[in-house]
């Protein structure tokens, strides 16, 4: 049976419990306290669960009209940020781990809210079943699996009869999921304590049908990607990326960050054609940094030195454009993710990144600028800095903090494939390519798009890694864009190549002042 991956809203079906307030909420106890004096009267024992399920469907004693809970849910529904709720950026904080379900929390202003997230072996259709209860002994047996000792008892007090005509406004950002199911449902949870009270719950239940639309992958989405005009308002490569650069620059909270921005900038213009260039002196250079924090004219300054290559021919913009050059392994089993390809220089490929060391410089500023300056660029979820090692991906930057410095396993991610080919590889729909529709970053981070242009080794031909971008969101690059990442991808080359040097220099440095000194200054 497959699985459903369940968090606090399905794909499939999203439900809202809604907690009363105010007046509703004292309408509803009145109705609780009268319900729970008759069955006292019955001999009820509140200390065992109602098994009333049989019975006939209670009066309808709620003071509450049905069209005023409707009202309460539709609103309640329409001030919850739905399509946030599992967005990586959201910054949910990890709180615990309970077998397979993991619970994060996030303060919101006044909202503080629970998220859970793990895999149930079910189908969607049996997990709406499961979590929503229309009667009271499925709503019993569905507390009690969730909440365990600590449930006491409940009910379900009231279901709603839904009106189905058109003439109710639907909430908005809800056009397309419908509200199906709404219930009023009261549960006690046992006293954590000698000296504290039961805990009651009094609250609405509602189920909107959010049925998945897979509008968005048609058969044009799945062409061969391509490098698409520029939109009418767009700046070329060279005006967005100095403008780009130069928010780094001035936004840069320290002396030592604006350092760091400013060798992004040398390292920019150094790799482009000025660096040959007879007539362009390196005071040219000089000048542009020592005016940056007056000179109104940094950006236009900055772009007229900055150079990026021209679109290449469509055959070569992209890696398997035509066909794929490398065999993949699928495996036995469809539901767990392909293994990775090997490139035939692996074993070179590895010897670099070793000598290199880049896994152990720790954190690299400019690594950092790049891609926030690449994410900013192609308007996407994040930007990473990736180095690809024999069976970890250890990424070096990125504009996400969370994801900085992480070492994740090379299976799991689209650069593995990157390294392939010496051209960008891209993604318009990772979900629907056989190679990666069970990827981590299709179900942790929903990836709908991911672009990879190289990152290279000392040599400048062989690919260690990659500087990607990853967005929730499928898109085709634009020529800016392209060769914006192109420049930004060129450039984190060359730091790494620079740090390499810099690190190698300054060991050779040490061994030479140590081999200087006479052999008893070395143990004193």
């Amino acid at each position: 049976m497959p699985s459903a991956r369940c968090s606090a809203v399905s794909s499939s079906s999203s439900g809202a419990s809604t907690p009363l307030r105010g007046s509703n909420r004292s309408q509803l106890s009145s109705y609780e306290q009268r319900r729970k004096r008759s069955a006292r009267n019955s001999g009820w024992s509140s200390g065992t669960h109602s098994t009333q399920a049989s019975s006939p469907k209670p009066n309808r004693c709620l003071v509450i009209s049905d069209d005023d809970l409707e009202t309460l849910a539709d609103e309640t529904s329409s001030t919850i940020q739905w399509e946030q709720i599992l967005d990586a950026t959201s910054r949910w904080k990890w709180k615990e781990s309970v077998k397979d379900f993991s619970i994060y929390t996030k303060q919101d202003g006044q909202r503080y809210a629970v998220l859970a997230v793990g895999v149930l072996p079910c189908s969607v259709a049996e997990l709406r079943v499961l979590m929503h209860a229309a009667r009271n002994e499925e709503h019993i047996r569905c507390m009690d699996a969730l909440h365990g000792s600590h449930f006491r008892e409940g009910e379900v007090v009231h279901n709603v009869d839904l009106c189905t005509d058109d003439t109710r406004p639907v909430p908005l950002g809800r056009a397309s999921a419908p509200l199906v199911q709404l219930s009023v449902k009261t549960a006690t949870f046992n006293k954590t304590n000698w000296l504290s009270s039961h805990e009651e719950w009094c609250y609405i239940d509602a189920v909107y049908d959010d049925r998945s639309d897979y509008s968005n992958v048609v058969i044009r989405s799945l062409r061969v990607p391509k490098v698409v005009p520029n939109r009418q308002n767009d700046k070329p490569a060279e005006a967005a990326l100095s403008e780009l650069l130069h928010d780094a620059l001035y936004t840069a909270p320290t002396k030592c960050k604006k350092e760091r921005v400013m060798n992004v900038i040398k390292h920019m213009i150094s790799t482009s054609d000025v660096e040959s260039t007879p007539s362009s002196p390196c005071s040219a250079v000089t000048a542009l940094f020592a005016t940056h924090s007056s000179d109104p004219d940094f950006s236009h300054a900055l772009e007229k030195q900055l150079k990026v290559d021209s679109i290449p021919d469509e055959d070569d913009q992209f890696a398997n454009t035509d066909e794929r050059k490398y065999q993949v392994n699928p495996g036995q089993d469809v539901e767990v993710q392909m293994t990775y390809p090997v490139p035939n220089n692996e074993e070179q490929r590895l010897r670099l990144i070793k000598e290199s060391r880049i896994c152990e410089m720790g954190k690299i500023d400019e690594l950092d600028i790049i891609c926030n300056i690449a994410a900013k660029e192609v308007d996407c979820l994040a930007s990473l800095v990736t180095i690809i090692g024999k069976r970890d991906v250890y990424i070096a930057a990125s504009s996400m903090e969370a994801l900085q410095q992480k070492t994740l396993p090379r299976a799991d991610v689209f650069c593995a494939h990157s390294i392939m080919d010496t051209k960008p590889f891209v993604l318009p729909h990772p979900e629907a390519d056989v190679r990666f529709h069970k990827a981590s970053p299709v179900f942790d981070l929903s990836a709908r798009f991911y672009c990879g242009f190289p990152l290279l080794a000392g040599d400048d031909s062989t690919v260690i890694g990659s500087v990607c971008c990853i967005d929730t969101k499928s898109r085709e690059l634009t020529e800016a864009q392209y060769t914006s990442l192109s420049k930004l991808a060129a450039t984190a080359s060359k730091v790494v190549k620079l740090q390499t040097l810099q690190r190698r220099n300054s060991a050779s440095e040490q061994l030479r002042t140590y081999d200087s000194e006479p052999p008893l200054a070395r143990h004193s």
